[in-house]
Order: C-alpha cells, then sequence, then structure tokens
C-alpha cells in the first residue's frame, strides 16, 4: 500500500494536468475524441498495450498491462451531458481509474496477474458498457471496477435498472383556426400520455421512476399538429418491475392514442440496463481502504 501511495503521489501532477483536460474539452456520446486519444496516450506511455476503436465504438478501448489472473478491470467513462459538460465527474471517475491503473502496473512485477483499463463511451445514454460486453471485452476479467464521485460518503449503492421508450403519434393536421375539426392532433396524444403516467405514479413502487421529455409538438401555433413524439426512461431496482412498468407506460401510450384517433409507433432502445448487483465482499474492502487512508 505505501509503495502504491508513493507512486500515486509521484503522478498527481500529471492525472490533475489529464482531469482538467477531460473538463475543459467535454464531449458527448461517442465522440470523445480528444478524451479517449488523451487517455490512450498516457497509458501507452506507461507500457500499457493499447487496442483502439474496440467493439465497433471509434472512442471505445482496451489497454493492458500484465498477464495472466487474477485480471483486475478499471473503467474510465469518458462522455459529458449536452450544454451542461461533466456534470458526472468523468473527468475525476475516469482519470481515478487510469491513475489506479498505472500505480498497479508497476507493482505487477512483484504480485503477478494482470490490469486492464477499458475506455467505455457513452455512458450517459448507456449504450458503451453494452456493446463492449456484447464483444466480450469483460470476458476472462475477474472483477470490473470504478469509483464514481458524489457529495456523499458511500461505498455501494442501488443502480436501477432502465428501459428507453420513444413513443410517436401520428395524427392529421389542419388549420387550427379555420378548420379545427378536420384536424387529429397529435399533440393531444402526447400531453394525454405524460397526463396517464402521472396519474399512475400513485400506484408504482417507491423505487420506481419514469422521467420523460417530449422531442416533436409540432411546427406552428396555427397548425394542429400531425406528428408528435416524447421519450421516456423507465426504471426499477429488479427485472420483473422494469417489465410490468414498461408495460404500464406502453399501455397509457396506447389508451392516448384511442383516445385522439392518433396512431401510435413504439421505438424502444435496442439495449436494456439490467439492474446491477452490487459485490458486497468487494465494497467492504473499498470501505477498508478508505479507512486506511484516513
Amino acid at each position: 500500500k505505501t509503495e502504491i501511495l508513493k507512486i500515486l503521489d509521484g503522478l498527481k501532477d500529471r492525472l490533475f494536468s489529464l482531469s482538467c483536460a477531460f473538463y475543459h474539452n467535454p464531449e458527448t456520446g461517442l465522440k470523445e475524441f480528444k478524451t479517449s486519444a488523451a487517455c490512450i496516450s498516457i497509458l501507452g506511455e506507461f507500457g500499457f498495450k493499447v487496442n483502439k476503436g474496440v467493439a465497433g465504438m471509434e472512442t471505445a478501448f482496451r489497454a493492458s498491462f500484465g498477464s495472466g489472473r487474477p485480471a483486475i478491470s478499471l473503467l474510465v467513462e469518458m462522455d459529458a451531458l449536452p450544454e451542461i459538460g461533466h456534470g458526472c465527474g468523468h473527468n475525476i471517475s475516469g482519470v481515478a481509474s487510469i491513475g489506479a491503473a498505472i500505480a498497479v502496473s508497476k507493482i505487477i512485477p512483484q504480485i503477478g496477474g494482470s490490469v486492464v483499463v477499458l475506455g467505455t463511451p457513452a455512458e450517459e445514454i448507456g449504450v458503451g458498457k453494452i456493446a463492449m460486453i456484447k464483444a466480450g471485452l469483460f470476458d476472462g476479467l475477474d472483477v470490473a471496477m470504478m469509483a464514481h464521485p458524489s457529495s456523499k460518503r458511500m461505498v455501494s449503492r442501488v443502480f436501477l435498472g432502465l428501459i428507453r421508450l420513444n413513443l410517436h403519434f401520428k395524427g392529421k393536421p389542419s388549420h387550427a383556426s379555420a378548420y379545427p375539426e378536420e384536424g387529429v392532433n397529435a399533440l393531444d396524444a402526447v400531453i394525454q400520455t405524460f397526463n396517464s403516467i402521472n396519474a399512475m405514479r400513485q400506484q408504482l413502487r417507491n423505487d420506481v421512476r419514469i422521467h420523460g421529455i417530449i422531442t416533436d409538438g409540432g411546427i406552428a401555433p396555427n397548425i394542429i399538429p400531425e406528428k408528435a413524439s416524447a421519450s421516456f426512461y423507465v426504471r426499477a431496482k429488479d427485472l420483473e418491475e422494469l417489465y410490468s412498468v414498461r408495460e404500464r407506460v406502453l399501455n397509457c401510450a396506447k389508451g392516448a392514442a384511442l383516445a385522439t384517433g392518433c396512431k401510435l409507433t413504439i421505438e424502444e432502445g435496442a439495449d436494456m440496463n439490467a439492474p446491477m448487483k452490487i459485490n458486497k465482499a468487494l465494497a467492504d474492502i473499498y470501505r477498508r481502504q478508505m479507512e486506511f487512508l484516513g
């Protein structure tokens, strides 16, 4: 432990500069070109074998040092939020993973095994890690870990599963003043969907979350909208409840389409994020190390 702390102390200026580079060059999901390049550069400098553009994503990477087991992976989330920047602190967590990986690589000749850094793009839209899992990049790893910034002191927490739903309603356009009776208002269907979901919230479990936005609400106030769309995230802490709430949300949309005379098209995200299972043993080890550091 003392040796690793000395290594990290020697790296602190480099890591701080890297964190600042993350922060001042925020890039959204799958567009983390500068961020990915900066990560690859420093890992390559410290002797990591780097594979770029893995899992069909230009900004994803796999960097490894050592060989054999145990194979410990540290995850680097890189993307920022639109307009906000690094609101989730990837400029901190990603650099922490890189620093930890470099420090561990220095003592691998003594302890054996390997350390693998996975650059996981598009965390904010939930696609990077799923694509990398499907591509087999998590195969053969004994553990995958990272630390996420927080305003609270905790070593683990529940992460809800997530399903993405895009709802598209099609009605019939008409002049809103001259011939309103000839139109079928697609925006009414979107609003009714929101109202139905809000009415349903009273009967939902405390862990369930449903949040959405209107992504298309028409083109002009004096034209009855022919098309309107909304995007929703459905979250719950177990798969059974997640799928159950998904069906209830879709029924709200179907009912709104029926009530307004619109046609509904459902576009579901290609991949569902399953609820995360917490490794309590690993979390306890992490807690003890934090206590050791004071």
